[in-house]
């Protein structure tokens, strides 16, 4: 067995970013969706057009937001 070790949810954020494709529309929310859409754009995905679910198209978060009302997200 490997010694690595990972939560649930960081491989569920990479089982999401997996169904991601490169040059896609995709809606996210906040938390995981989003992180998953981010990882995605990060590593095999970086023509992907993301949708907040503020209605931000293609935003470009320093981090990833903890609520409706982060201005991080704009």
């Amino acid at each position: 067995m490997s010694d690595l070790n990972f939560s649930k949810g960081e491989i569920m954020a990479a089982a999401g970013a997996r169904e991601i494709k490169d040059g896609q529309n995709v809606v996210v929310g906040i938390g995981l969706p989003q992180i998953s859409a981010l990882l995605a754009q990060y590593t095999h995905a970086p023509n992907l057009c993301m949708i907040n679910e503020q209605g931000i198209i293609d935003p470009l978060p320093i981090d990833p937001s903890v609520g409706m009302a982060d201005p991080r997200m704009w």
